[in-house]
């Protein structure tokens, strides 16, 4: 069973599980950036990346590179009873109000299965371009999730903003 982030910063945006399991808010933050033309399926002119660890926490962007969240503790392997969290970085503003974040299992030599689909609302669509969540176990949003290897993927449209990618040891 799914359950609410913890700590979320900024304004919290709910977002439909798979199968309709329990709602899971996410959140937008406020970065500039460039916007895209027809944003619905353009792809950016390079993909961001997600970095995952402990908790995102809200900064001053002039002491953060221009970022107002970083993520606390930064690693890439979680266990069940540990805190996870992510924040995804665009490379441009969303130029969309509507993302999905897609979960996926990754598997060598195989098709990757998708674990979870999610939606995000984006208040500012011109503006944003960084969203995050964190849990305070992994296993709140990964529970009945199998040891292995996951990536996480932002999309607009079809076009992948930000992505990253994680190891749970289930």
């Amino acid at each position: 069973m799914l359950s609410k982030p913890v700590n979320s910063i900024g304004k919290k945006w709910p977002v439909a599980a798979l199968l309709g399991l329990l709602a899971i808010p996410l959140v937008a933050s406020c970065s500039p950036g460039k916007v895209a033309n027809d944003a619905t399926d353009k792809k950016p002119a390079r993909v961001g990346k997600i970095v995952f660890g402990e908790s995102v926490t809200k900064v001053d962007p002039k002491t953060n590179n221009g970022r107002p969240l970083k993520i606390d503790k930064p690693h890439t392997s979680f266990k069940p009873d540990t805190p996870f969290a992510y924040l995804a970085f665009a490379e441009e503003a969303f130029g969309t109000n509507n993302l999905k974040a897609v979960w996926t299992s990754v598997v060598a030599g195989g098709e990757p299965a998708v674990m979870l689909e999610e939606d995000i609302k984006v208040e500012k669509p011109t503006e944003h371009r960084n969203v995050s969540a964190d849990w305070e176990k992994a296993s709140e949003l990964m529970n009945d999730w199998a040891a292995g290897k996951y990536k996480l993927q932002i999309l607009r449209g079809t076009a992948v903003m930000a992505e990253g990618a994680f190891d749970y040891a289930g």
